[in-house]
């Protein structure tokens, strides 16, 4: 069974984003960096990039996890991942990388 997290429209993480002072960290859930070089999205970081930080990022920072597979299955892992580990504001972008360009 695929685990619950909280999903988030491409119009809320582009006004969040757009707010002063946003602190909200948009990642691409791939750790490969030839996956981040195809699906990154301006201003994200890679997978790979957010394990690195983890350790250092505030538990209750928002984040908002995006890939390109149908139903978001990877970014949903990365997600429930960082949920486990104690971020208690992991969200999924709803569409992923499709929807951020207009094509979900």
């Amino acid at each position: 069974m695929e685990p619950v997290v909280r999903r988030i429209s491409t119009a809320e993480v582009r006004a969040r984003l757009a707010e002063p002072g946003s602190d909200l960290l948009l990642i691409c859930a791939y750790a490969h960096d030839r996956a981040f070089e195809k699906y990154g999205i301006v201003g994200s970081i890679s997978g790979r990039e957010f394990e690195a930080r983890a350790p250092g990022l505030e538990r209750d920072r928002p984040l908002v996890f995006y890939c390109a597979c149908p139903a978001d299955k990877t970014a949903v892992a990365y997600a429930a991942d960082a949920a486990a580990d104690g971020f208690t504001n992991a969200m999924v972008l709803d569409g992923g990388y499709g929807a951020w360009h207009g094509r979900a």
